[in-house]
């Protein structure tokens, strides 16, 4: 009796212990909810995607979803948890979102991100909109876990009045942070020529954004006014004043990568990180090594795989510049003549002051042009 008494005592502390070790890792940092708000049929709803008990993160990635029967997703601003925000629109209608930081982790509770519905005419009933967690980590490289509480918009005669936003940095293409790499190993094969062009989607417009620093005479405005309506690139950081651009930030390679994969109609969500499975495509029909992807990318790099995506396209890259007339063009790496030289040829890359610098950062403002001239030159967007 006193051994069959010993053995429940040990049971019962062994199924106490594991019962805490599995609640323990079980255990979230934080927690993200969607909030519920009421609407008109016509009308708009605003919903609020919140963290609370934030534990402080770097980058944060969430899959939304929507009844896409009774809702349009028209735009999604920044919270009050400042970072850069990303939105891509994937071929499901499912929205993944991106909160990172340029430096350090983002603290305190308050919104992420704030998303405005147009509300279908006849809707009526409650329109679901949830979150599903991704992925997440600290600047020290931690992995982080939310827990997540769905929200929805109730189509009734009165309309809520639901959160309002600050600042806007919406977009269903990619806008780049800070650096991007793309590979400089070889140019990599292009997979397909000729033959019948699959027509590349082309991103819905929307509303153009006045940044606080893109002055209507800059070089650059025409490029980022385009890039932004048709939702390749969205603004940096928004304050109560508006929002900003940061057209002299650099621009990473995976960002591009990204871009390019999208427009290729490439469902990028699901992989280990934002951009895993862009890298995959990316390797697979040379367009990058998919090396460094978090470094920045360079004038030649960029020129490179815009080449390697035009020529996997099928599109005409038969065109070719003088590159003698720069001051610098024996600094083009041998791997990337042929990239520049077409970039040159078909009126994408033009010098700086006489040089063309391929071996220099890539700008957001520069990044902005080019997207500009290649979408105008082979998309027809």
């Amino acid at each position: 009796m006193k051994k069959l008494k010993r053995f429940f005592s040990v049971f019962l502390v062994w199924t106490m212990m594991v019962s805490c070790t599995v609640f323990a890792a079980a255990a979230s940092d934080g927690s993200i909810e969607v909030s519920k708000v009421t609407a008109k049929a016509g009308g708009s709803a605003v919903v609020e995607i919140s963290v609370k008990n934030n534990p402080g993160f770097a980058f944060l990635k969430l899959e939304l979803s929507y009844d896409t029967n009774k809702l349009s997703l028209a735009k999604v601003e920044d919270g009050t948890v400042k970072g850069i925000l990303n939105s891509f629109t994937l071929p499901s209608k499912k929205v993944n979102l991106l909160l990172e930081s340029g430096n350090g982790n983002l603290t305190g509770d308050g919104t992420v991100a704030v998303l405005r519905f147009d509300v279908k005419s006849g809707a009526s009933g409650t329109a679901a909109v949830s979150a599903r967690f991704v992925e997440s980590n600290n600047w020290e490289l931690k992995a982080l876990s939310f827990t997540v509480s769905d929200g929805s918009v109730t189509v009734g005669n009165e309309a809520g009045a639901g959160g309002s936003g600050t600042g806007d940095s919406s977009g269903t293409g990619d806008s780049s942070g800070t650096g991007d790499s793309s590979g400089t190993g070889g140019s990599g094969a292009g997979t397909g020529s000729g033959g019948t062009v699959t027509p590349t989607p082309t991103p819905t417009l929307k509303e153009d954004i006045a940044y606080l620093d893109v002055e209507s005479s800059r070089w650059y405005h025409d490029a980022v006014s385009y890039v932004t309506t048709h939702g390749l690139m969205n603004g940096l950081s928004s304050t109560a004043d508006g929002v900003r651009f940061g057209p002299n930030a650099s621009t990473l390679r995976s960002m591009v990568i990204t871009v390019l994969a999208r427009l290729d109609g490439v469902d990028t969500d699901g992989g280990s990180t934002w951009y895993a499975k862009a890298i995959e495509w990316a390797q697979k029909n040379g367009i990058s090594d998919g090396t460094t992807p978090q470094e920045n990318i360079t004038r030649e790099q960029l020129a490179a795989m815009l080449y390697r995506f035009a020529r996997y396209r099928g599109y005409d890259v038969s065109a070719r510049g003088d590159l003698s007339a720069y001051a610098d063009a024996a600094s083009v790496h041998d791997w990337a003549r042929e990239s520049v030289q077409w970039a040159v040829g078909c009126g994408l890359m033009n010098g700086i002051n006489g040089k063309l610098e391929p071996r220099g950062t890539t700008t957001r403002a520069q990044l902005a042009t080019m997207l500009m001239r290649f979408s105008e030159s082979y998309l027809n967007a």
